[in-house]
C-alpha cells in the first residue's frame, strides 16, 4: 500500500506540474483551458491525497520528527491546494489583472513541485544537507525569476 501510494503520488505531481505549465504557456490564450485546468486541479488532489495515504500506511512506524515532518508537508499542501483555487476563481470571473493572479497561484505549485522533485533527487543521490538545502533555495530562486518573466510576458 505505502509504494503504491508514493508511486501515485509521485506520478501525480509530474502531472501537475506539466499541466501548470501548459497552463502557464497559453497563459495570453485563456480559451482551451478548461481541460488543463481540470488535469491541473484533478492531479493537484490526488498528489495530496496519495501523500496522506502513504503516510497513514506506516504512521505509526514513524519516528515522531519524521510525523511532524509530514505535518509541515501536509500544510504546504494544503497552502497549495489553496493557492490553486485562487487560481481557478482568477481565472473563472477575470477580474482585472487576473492573469497575475493566476500566475501567482500556479506559479507557487510550480516552484514547491519543482523543490520537491530537486530535492526528494538530491536526498535520494545521498547528497550532503546542505547541498539539499542550497538546491533548495536555487530552485526557489529560479522558478520566482520564471515566474517574474511569465508575468512581463502576459502583462504586455
Amino acid at each position: 500500500m505505502h509504494t503504491a501510494a508514493l508511486v501515485a503520488h509521485a506520478a501525480a505531481g509530474v502531472v501537475c506540474f506539466a499541466a501548470g505549465c501548459v497552463l502557464l504557456f497559453r497563459l495570453d490564450k485563456p480559451t482551451g483551458q478548461r481541460g488543463w485546468l481540470a488535469v491541473y486541479g484533478a492531479s493537484l488532489a490526488g498528489m495530496i491525497l496519495f501523500m496522506w495515504a502513504a503516510m497513514a500506511a506506516h504512521w505509526d512506524a514513524l519516528s515522531r520528527s519524521r510525523q511532524i515532518t509530514y505535518l509541515g508537508l501536509t500544510a504546504l499542501a494544503l497552502y497549495m491546494a489553496a493557492r490553486a483555487w485562487s487560481a481557478l476563481l482568477a481565472w473563472r470571473h477575470a477580474p482585472p489583472g487576473w492573469r497575475s493572479r493566476f500566475a501567482d497561484g500556479v506559479g507557487f505549485t510550480l516552484i514547491s513541485l519543482f523543490d520537491a522533485f530537486a530535492i526528494v533527487a538530491a536526498i535520494d543521490l545521498g547528497l550532503s544537507g546542505w547541498v539539499v538545502a542550497a538546491i533548495a533555495v536555487a530552485g526557489v530562486v529560479v522558478g520566482t525569476r520564471a515566474m517574474q518573466r511569465v508575468k512581463k510576458r502576459v502583462a504586455a
